[in-house]
């Protein structure tokens, strides 16, 4: 999957997939909880605005299991398009050798997310089959040029998502058991050569002319098993352009283009944001983040 000299996302119907630069771009039953927290207890203080302005200027704080080093995304956050959606008679990779022109104007925007186990501990659905990623809530955000304020866009409770294989290649899934958890959102396994790949809704961007900026957010944590013992899971955000609402994933990727990829972080115990922003590190400093309800 990935022949390009860019990242990219795509996934079956309305799936994600990443491909490099030259990127391509469970048990049924509820293990018994620990001191986990209630998200009441998500207070400002894990709300950090300086994470959201650096995260996207920083290396990943561990490497995916399975993914190779000539991907783009690697090691650190990448931006592809960022704030600018492809429009009628544009390369929608403008920066590598894909000759790929947007036949119209591009209108639509999907988020993503993925699960990773780290390199250097590949298997922590064997390891720690108990433990498992509870994630909720991925957001997206737009900032108007026109009225330098911030409009959510699209939030999905109960992500989308499959396994994919770790690098993508070909686009292989498969289906895997997403357990609805008690206080909303979904938790998975991954690892074993399998990452999980999820998203939220395809949404209409309201004014293409019109993006400033883009946010794109996700609760995550760990839950079940032992609080003591915790596997090596990573975790980020990202989202695509795509053509239009119904436009499927294509071999030649001239449906569906990368924003970019956030910055991969372990998960914790704790209730934790994980984020993808398309602001330079200039710009950055002067953007006030929408607070996340």
């Amino acid at each position: 999957m990935k022949r390009f000299n860019l990242m990219l996302c795509a996934f079956g119907l309305i799936a994600t997939l990443f491909f490099p630069v030259t990127c391509m771009h469970p048990p049924t039953h509820y293990p018994e909880k620990d001191t986990e927290q209630n998200e009441s207890d998500f207070s400002e203080k894990e709300q950090s605005v300086s994470d959201f302005k650096n995260d996207m200027f920083l290396n990943h704080e561990g490497n995916p299991a399975g993914v190779p080093k000539s991907y783009n995304w690697y090691n650190k956050p990448v931006v592809v398009r960022g704030a600018n959606i492809p429009i009628k008679g544009e390369r929608i990779y403008p920066e590598s050798s894909s000759s790929a022109i947007a036949d119209v104007d591009w209108t639509h925007i999907n988020s993503w997310g993925q699960v990773y186990a780290d390199k250097e501990h590949p298997t922590p659905d064997k390891t720690f089959p108990n433990v498992r990623v509870h994630l909720k809530d991925i957001d997206v955000y737009l900032l108007s040029k026109k009225t330098n304020s911030w409009t959510r866009i699209d939030r999905l409770q109960n992500v989308y998502g499959d396994l994919y294989t770790e690098d993508f290649v070909d686009n292989i899934k498969k289906s895997t058991e997403k357990r609805i958890e008690p206080d909303g959102g979904i938790s998975v396994t991954a690892g074993s050569g399998w990452t999980f790949h999820f998203y939220g809704n395809r949404t209409q961007i309201p004014d293409p002319n019109d993006i400033k900026g883009l946010f794109v957010v996700c609760k995550g944590r760990l839950t079940g098993g032992q609080a003591n013992q915790d596997p090596r899971y990573l975790l980020s955000v990202g989202a695509d352009y795509w053509k239009n609402k119904s436009a499927k994933w294509a071999p030649n990727y001239e449906n569906n283009v990368s924003v970019g990829t956030g910055r991969m972080k372990y998960v914790t115990r704790n209730w934790e944001y994980y984020t993808l922003h398309t602001f330079s590190q200039t710009e950055v400093q002067d953007i006030i983040f929408p607070k996340i309800l």
